[in-house]
This record gives C-alpha cells, structure tokens and sequence, in this order.
C-alpha cells in the first residue's frame, strides 16, 4: 500500500467542513472550503491507495482502509475539490453510490471534465463497472457524441435493456418514460454490429409499445438484425419481435424475403415457425426452392407441421421445385408422428409425386388418443440420496455439471458437494486430482473448485462493506472453504425437493458436536431455508449448546448452533403475501421479512437477492419467480424446471402458469428438460387442472408470445395433461378479449382449441372430462367481439361446433 503523505491532511478537511456525516444526495453542494484547502485536498487525494487487501487468516481476506471515514463520500470530495478525471474513474470504480449523484458531482466539472470522464470510461468494460448508469446518463441528458465505444453500447444494452421503469427509476436522472437519444443509441450498436443483442431487441419492442419509435423504423431494425445475428438465441427474439410485437404483415415479410432466405437456412424452429408460412404463400416458384429447402429441414415436429401446412395450401410450384423438395416430403412421410406423416403425404398427393407405401405411412382420420386423462394424486417425495463416495462417482457428477453449466442449484449440484465432502475427509489429494480438469467456473457447484484446488482466495465470494453474497454462493463457498474439515453439509436435503428435515438436521448437529467442528454461517442458514417445520418432534433431541457459529469473516456467533434452531422454528422466514400490482393482477412483490431469530445472520436472502427453489423450496410462488420465460431462452430454464417438478405439493397459481409458460421457445439445451419436467409435474399429481391462473403469466400478466405458447401447449397435450392446459387455453382468449386490442397470437390459440376439439369431445363422451369443459368462457366472449378479425372469425367457427351451455361471461 502506498500512501500519499498529504492524505491525513484531505481526510481532516473533508471532516471539518462536515462531508463525513452528510447524506450522499448532498455531497454536489456541500461546501469545498478556501481556495487553500481546496489545493490541499486535491494533492492529498489525486494520488496514493486509499487501503488494501488483507489476509486475517486462512481463507479469510477483508479489505482494510487507510482511513475511518466512507471512501464514497471521499471520493465524491475529491471529484469536486479538482483531481482528475482518470483519477475520478478510479476511485468510483465499483463504489455504491447513487447514478444520479455521480452525474451531478462529475457535471458540476463542467463539460471538458464530463468528455475526459466520459473517453476515459469507454475505453473498456472494466473501466465503466459500477458507472455504467451514471455515464449513460451523462451521455444520454447531454451533448456528448454518443461513443462508437463496444463497452459504451454494451452499458447502454445493460442500464436499457433491464425492465425499463425500475432500472430507469432508481439508477438514473432521465425521465423512464422517454428514454432520450434513443435513435441515435441504435444507430451507433447498428454500427458496431451490436444491434442483434437481445437487449436490443427488448428495447426496440418496448420503444414502439410506449411510442419512442416508429413501427417502419423498428421494422428495419429488426430486418438488420436478424441479418446481424450470430446467435440462435439473437434470430429467436428478433424474430417474436417481428412477428408478435410489431405484428408484421405477409406484404412486410415478402419485402425482406432476400434477407429472410439465408436467416432461414439455419433451420432454427422458432425462427422457421414465424415466417415460413408467409413466405412460402408468396413467394415466387424461383424463391421456393431455397425457402423450402431451408424451412423443410428444420428438426422439431411442431416447425414441420407449420411449414407442410403452408405448402399444402400454395397452388402446386413449378417441376424444378417439385424435383428438388420431394424427396424430402418423402422422408417427412415416413416420420413416426401421424400429423407429420399425414401433412407431408397430403403435399405429395397434391403435387403428383408418389408417396411411400401405405404400410410406411398412415393416412387416416382423427382418433382417440386420451390426451385428456384423471390426474394423478400428489406423491410422496423421495429421499435424497447423495450417491456412492467414491471417485468416480464425484467425476461423473462433475461432469454433469460441466455438461450443463448452468446456476441452478439442483440435487446434481447437491450430491456433489455432499461427496465432495466426504471424499476430502478421507484424502483431499485425491478430490484435488480428480477435480483437475474442472476449468468451469460459472456452473453452480463449481465455482470455487479450481480456487480450491490451487489454493487461491477468491475474493468476490468474500462480505465486504458494499454487499453480502448470495445464501447459495455463500454456502458454496463456505464448501469448499472447509471441505472435508466437518462430518457433513448441514443443508444437505433430506427430500428430493430440496428441503431439510429437522430430525436430519438434529443428527448432524450432534455429529458436529461429537468431532468438535464449528458450523458455518451460510451452511446452517441454508439448512434453516430449507427446514421442513411440518414434523417439530425431533425438537426435544436438540442440543441446545455444543456447537459454535462461525462467521464469514471468523467471529463466531454469540448463540451456538442449538439455540438458533429452537429460536427460528419459533419464528421462521414466511413467505410474503401476493398484493396486487397496480392493475389488480396478483404478484407476489412482498418483501421478505427477516426475522429476529436470525438477527445477527446476514441479510442473505432479500431484494437484492430474491427467494428461489433451493432457498426455500417449501415456499409457494414467492419463492418460483425465477420459473419465467427468457425471451432469448435460458439454458438454465430446464434444470430448473425438473427441479420445481420435484416440489412435495401441488404447484401454486403462478408457478403452474409459468412452467407451462416456458415451453415457449426454449434454449436447445433446455427444451427436453422443460418438456419432460411438464410430464414429471403431471405424473407426480402436483400440476393440477383449475390452478393456472394466466394473470401470472411471466409473473406481469401481459400477454406476450401466445402464438408459441398456444403451439408448446398442444404439442404437450400427448402427455395427457388436456385437463390442465385446456383452461389455460380459454383463459387467454378471455384475457386477450378484455384489453383494448386482442394480443398478438390470440387467433393461434383458437386454432390450438380447433386441433384438441375432437378430443375434449370424445373424452366428454366416454366420461374422462367434465361436461362444463365446453362451457369456454373466454372464446364465447372472444366470438361475441365486433369485428372481423382472424381471431373473432375462428372462436364464432368454434362455438358453432359446440353446444351453448347459457354460462355466464368470463369475469376473470
């Protein structure tokens, strides 16, 4: 540490004239002193550490400052008493102070300063941590050129692309409802080939929503950038963009046809399943070829049906378009889905060519296929079961871990650490060893092992004065802190779906205490989260004393490990109530109340890092927030999935709408895991009919990619959950009616109502489902709208086909 001998001399001014006591929103006008302190000040900060990193003792590193005073507010000091502007940058890199106060602290330099500071943090991504919303906002409320600065537009992409109003609101000084210089913002990630960001995606669709662009000037956007895209994940939500947001029309499709064609020959589904029917209905017999080729190849059942449809209605093409597409008609003939089969067959009829042998291909009428089935009763959840301890047991599930690299904690990551520890009690050389080759460090369970294994700090896990970490990152570090030091993980589960019993926590307590080992603190507050309080009789075997609390920073705990227990199972963690957001939709926006038997705990679970599955898995939907469709499509989404499907009861409002809501177009890494956590919920008994409520959809209720969602909901209708997502179906239809203008997507849920029809009848008739399944609130009310719409066209089509049960309209 090297210290400037004048600093002394700045810290006792800055005291004198009363900044060290003062509000941050205050320090722009508090007062500089003379003309003579000013000079000192400014020599005693503008050069010098200000502190540095210390090691207290093994694993245990804390950040010792030169002075006692709050370097936020010495830092602001020194901005306005004259040091420079690289010297400005360094000393708020990563300091939590307010955007909009460093704004009015660095313009009160005046405009040369705000250039200097402005260059200065553009010249890299490292530069602008922590300031990434104060230089947006200075850039954005001044004269400043936006800069042609990668770092710059990926701060913008950053501060925008986050949900608008909160981000806006609380971060920075510019008006959340007109973010200004938005067009110029654009121009500039266009420039830089960074248009095709996700985030821009958001931003465009938020822009014409709220009216700061135009629909033409976003539609040439998106057009760009889905010819910038080097991502599935880019072209996917550029794509629901186009089509579900800006509502493009088969005339704006076939202007871009050129730029669409070679967008398509990635034969991605999502992107196939919103433009090929447009296409191949207009396009030219030459364009065809090219366009067939490429939406025909594409590998999901549902993107195949979409396009053998829109083939099956064009006039038969021209013999060169003929030649080249049949012989992969004939290959989809051939495929084992009847609907597929059937389509495929039905284009090569209309086209003259032969189709495969009668004995390879099917062509036949609708049949029952019981997709609408009783639901299972809620199961009994399994034990937990960490595996084998050996070796190579620890490598296979290292490698599941690597494989998936995600930051959901499931019972993989779970067995993990749990043999980990084991393991490394006995001979941590040969943990060390085995772990050799783990190079991943953003996968959930592995983050510190390659700091473990070469025996270096990772200091960002560490508490510091800014923030206290994440409850499963800091239980994670705490891990392999002391892995193979204590007799178990006191949050191992005792259940599948994560939560600890306490008889389970009692034994191991008493383990800890039979071998002398110290708890530590994020270990047992995990274990408290996740304390199943349904069976208290294993309280009168609590050992109330014996076991110490240790601290992240190596103070124990006034209260040993006994009476904290005792203490939280008479006052747990509870989960908020759902309050109605401003449109009367349910949200669970509560805030988590800490209790005060876990006072002296960190805030480990808050605002800031919200409840989740492997938190508080016996929580209903406050804690299933994180279960949300991701626009570009989260690969975490599957893992996380499988793992709400684990849960011991039903399902709640929310998390059965919003794992139902994530089959929309998800990552390829996650799509088998959603769909195959749809059918364990249903099979287990805890996704059940009646309990969706479509209010909760991605936890805003706003009606968004119905079109996708209308088409994963019936291509999950096999798994026999008909009952459940029926009324989800018609409850969209009723949402959609009540707002001012029927959401993009609403005629495909009519269409996906028309396709399972045939079978709630049948079901009806054999007794399987109610009699009031045709009751279909929402699409009566849907079919008595004014208009013409596709929409209305399709509901008045369907009721026409059912009985009128004189039901009352949907009130909900």
């Amino acid at each position: 540490m090297t210290l400037n001998p004048k600093l002394a001399d700045a810290v006792a001014i800055f005291t004198a004239l009363g900044w060290a006591d003062a509000p941050l929103d205050a320090c722009p006008t508090l007062p500089l002193g003379t003309a003579e302190q000013q000079r000192t000040a400014r020599s005693g900060l503008s050069t010098g550490d200000w502190g540095e990193e210390r090691q207290l003792r093994e694993y245990i590193w804390r950040w010792v400052p030169a002075f006692d005073v709050d370097a936020a507010r010495l830092a602001l000091f020194a901005i306005r008493v004259g040091v420079s502007a690289a010297r400005a940058l360094a000393l708020l890199s990563a300091r939590p102070i307010p955007a909009d106060v460093v704004v009015r602290v660095v313009s009160g330099r005046g405009d040369r300063f705000v250039s200097a500071f402005v260059a200065g943090a553009c010249r890299s991504a490292s530069r602008l941590w922590g300031l990434e919303a104060a230089v947006v906002t200075l850039v954005a409320t001044g004269d400043e050129p936006v800069p042609a600065s990668r770092a710059y537009v990926q701060a913008w992409l950053g501060v925008i692309g986050q949900p608008l109003d909160r981000r806006w609101a609380h971060q920075t000084a510019i008006d959340p409802q007109r973010p200004p210089r938005l067009t110029e913002h654009l121009q500039a990630a266009t420039e830089l080939g960074m248009l095709s960001d996700t985030r821009a995606a958001d931003i465009v669709a938020t822009g014409v929503a709220r009216d700061w662009l135009g629909r033409a000037q976003a539609v040439e956007l998106g057009f760009t950038a889905m010819e910038l895209a080097q991502r599935p994940s880019q072209r996917q939500r550029w794509s629901r963009v186009l089509i579900d947001d800006l509502a493009l029309s088969d005339v704006e499709i076939l202007a871009h046809a050129n730029a669409l064609v070679p967008v398509l020959a990635a034969s991605e589904p999502v992107v196939v399943e919103r433009f090929a029917p447009s296409l191949i209905a207009g396009v030219h017999d030459d364009d065809l070829v090219d366009v067939g080729l490429a939406c025909l190849m594409v590998s999901t059942l549902k993107a195949q049906r979409t396009v053998l449809v829109a083939l099956g209605r064009r006039e038969p093409p021209d013999t060169e378009v003929i030649a080249t597409l049949g012989p992969r008609l004939v290959e989809l003939a051939r495929s084992r889905d009847r609907v597929v089969s059937r389509a495929a067959a039905a284009v090569l009829k209309a086209w003259h060519l032969e189709p495969p042998p009668s004995d390879e291909v099917e062509v036949a009428g609708p049949e029952f296929r019981a997709w609408w089935r009783p639901t299972p009763p809620v199961w009994t959840v399994p034990e937990f079961s960490h595996g084998p301890v050996t070796i190579e047991a620890l490598t296979g599930l290292a490698g599941e871990l690597v494989r998936t690299t995600t930051q959901v904690v499931d019972v993989t990551v779970e067995a993990f650490l749990a043999v980990a520890n084991a393991l490394a009690r006995h001979d941590p050389a040969d943990v060390r060893t085995a772990l050799s080759g783990v190079a991943v460090f953003y996968a959930a369970g592995l983050e510190f092992a390659s700091s473990w294994i070469s025996g270096r700090q990772p200091i960002w896990a560490l508490d510091s004065n800014f923030r206290v970490q994440e409850l499963l990152a800091a239980r994670e570090f705490s891990v392999y802190a002391h892995l193979g030091e204590v007799p178990c993980l006191l949050s191992e589960p005792s259940t599948v779906d994560l939560r600890v019993s306490l008889a389970d926590l009692v034994a191991r307590l008493d383990q800890y205490a039979c071998e002398g080992a110290s708890a530590s603190e994020a270990d047992l507050l995990l274990a408290l989260a996740r304390l199943n309080l349904d069976d208290l009789t294993a309280l009168t075997d609590l050992n109330r004393d014996g076991v110490p609390v240790v601290l992240q920073s190596g103070e124990v705990m006034a209260r040993p490990t006994g009476v904290v227990v005792a203490d939280y199972v008479a006052d747990p963690l509870l989960e908020p109530q759902a309050v109605p957001d401003r449109h009367r939709r349910p949200s669970v926006v509560g805030r988590v109340t800490w209790p005060a038997s876990l006072a002296d705990f960190p805030r480990r679970i808050s605002d800031r890092y919200p409840p989740n599955p492997a938190t508080l898995p016996g929580w209903g939907d406050g804690a299933l927030r994180q279960l949300t469709h991701s626009g570009e499509g989260s690969r975490d989404a599957g893992r996380l999935a499988r793992q709400v499907a684990r849960r011991a009861s039903a399902l709640p409002p929310g998390g059965a709408t919003n794992l139902l809501g994530v089959l929309r177009s998800p990552h390829p890494a996650a799509a088998d895991d959603v769909v195959a956590a749809v059918s364990e919920a249903w099979q287990r008994g805890i996704l059940r009919p009646g309990v969706a409520d479509v209010r909760l959809l991605d936890w805003t209720g706003e009606l968004t990619g119905l079109a996708s969602l209308a088409s994963s909901l019936t291509d999950v209708a096999d798994l026999g959950v008909l009952s459940v997502i029926w009324p989800v179906l018609d409850d969209l239809l009723a949402a959609s009616h009540r707002d001012v203008r029927l959401a993009a997507g609403t005629a495909e849920v009519v269409e996906a109502m028309v396709t399972l029809l045939p079978e709630v009848r049948e079901a009806i008739n054999r007794g399987t489902a109610p009699l009031d399944a045709l009751a279909l609130p929402g699409v009566r009310a849907l079919a008595s709208r004014e208009g013409k719409s596709r929409a209305v066209t399709l509901a008045r089509t369907l009721i026409s086909q059912i009985p009128d049960p004189g039901g009352p309209r949907p009130t909900r």
